[in-house]
């Protein structure tokens, strides 16, 4: 196993690098690992005909996290911004993005608002 770091991102130059190598080498790559990167999606099936796209846990803890706060700040904007529920959301935010198995169900705690 090596690392290599190419000079750049662009799809021409992750493109001239990958065809360096034979055909045979490209059939034998089963998965790849990327972000979500839509130009590198439509590139691995020109490059390594026989594997298999694989969005790394990073990125779709990202974009869910993306879309809860979305949302949160959605409802938020829906409502009094001095209501009891606008301050909870306001200020319990990391609630919404904590584990379920973390969540703390034994003890009450005291929100202010």
């Amino acid at each position: 196993s090596f690392m290599e770091i190419l000079p750049s991102r662009d799809l021409n130059t992750i493109r001239s690098y990958f065809y360096g190598f034979s055909l045979k080498q490209r059939q034998a790559v089963t998965h790849v690992v990327m972000d979500m990167n839509a130009s590198y999606a439509t590139l691995v099936p020109e490059l390594f005909p026989n594997a298999q796209i694989v969005i790394d846990r990073f990125h779709i803890v990202q974009l869910m996290t993306r879309a809860i706060n979305t949302i949160r700040t959605g409802i938020q904007n829906l409502l009094d911004k001095h209501s009891r529920e606008y301050k909870i959301m306001k200020n319990g935010w990391r609630l919404f993005l904590k584990k379920y198995s973390n969540l703390e169900t034994t003890h009450r705690k005291y929100m202010r608002g």
